[in-house]
């Protein structure tokens, strides 16, 4: 299974926050067996987000993106 995590939010991208919501994921996910196929991060921008919802539909299984503190399945979004 390809699983791909999309981080969002322009206070990721800046470095005013550190992202602990991939670790967490990653590590969750490798706790059952499932290893992340790739990480995308992506500011607050709707086009940026558009993009990057509709890239990781098509390169994976179970897109999943994080904002906040919320985890979400990014097919849901587009």
């Amino acid at each position: 299974m390809r699983i791909e995590i999309i981080c969002t939010g322009d206070e990721v991208l800046t470095g005013k926050i550190t992202n602990t919501n991939f670790s967490y994921m990653a590590q969750k996910l490798e706790d059952v067996g499932l290893s992340v196929h790739s990480e995308t991060t992506v500011g607050d921008d709707r086009g940026s987000l558009l993009a990057a919802f509709q890239l990781a539909a098509s390169r994976a299984d179970a897109p999943r993106c994080t904002y906040s503190s919320r985890i979400r399945d990014c097919r849901n979004t587009l």
